[in-house]
């Protein structure tokens, strides 16, 4: 869904190669996507949790980190249970290994996840136009990831599946 925007916008730029507003264009996506730094980065400062299972998901990848299995043996008392696979804990323990706090650690990992997914955009679409294009293109994109709202910032596994997604895309270009 996130793709369809930014390759309707893609074919009526390669029609169009005299477009008249490519500095508009480009200088809304520079804009944009200094937005989404920019909310990213506030999501830093955010006291709390954002959904109700966050804690879930940082208590097991904190038991992980400290030499807990993470999934216990089918005798043992049920310590925790696994809602997700086991990749949405594990990509947290790197962060919490650099934290004392899980809040900031988990916060880290959700800017560095989102980074992730417009660095991949930019050079999937790098791939198809020029760089100025792909600035503009960003500023749909950045537009549909902020119009997610709170899955964006929270320790789901939607921000990860679509930074895989992202990758598998760019992969399939080479």
């Amino acid at each position: 869904i996130i793709f369809t925007p930014a390759l309707i916008i893609l074919a009526v730029w390669k029609r169009c190669r005299d477009f008249p507003y490519r500095r508009v264009f480009f200088f809304c996506g520079f804009r944009s996507i200094a937005v989404f730094i920019f909310i990213n980065i506030l999501n830093l400062r955010r006291p709390g949790i954002l959904w109700e299972d966050e804690a879930h998901i940082l208590a097991v990848a904190a038991a992980y980190l400290h030499g807990e299995p993470m999934y216990h043996s089918f005798s043992a008392p049920d310590l925790y249970s696994l809602v997700y696979g086991p990749l949405t804990y594990l990509v947290y323990v790197p962060f919490l290994a650099g934290f004392r706090h899980p809040i900031p650690a988990m916060r880290v990992g959700t800017l560095a996840i989102n980074i992730g997914i417009l660095t991949t955009l930019f050079f999937i679409l790098r791939r198809l136009v020029s760089w100025q294009a792909v600035i503009g293109l960003l500023s749909v994109a950045t537009g549909i990831l902020l119009y997610m709202g709170p899955q964006l910032f929270g320790t789901r596994g939607d921000t990860w599946m679509l930074l895989c997604i992202c990758v598998a895309l760019l992969g399939a270009i080479n």
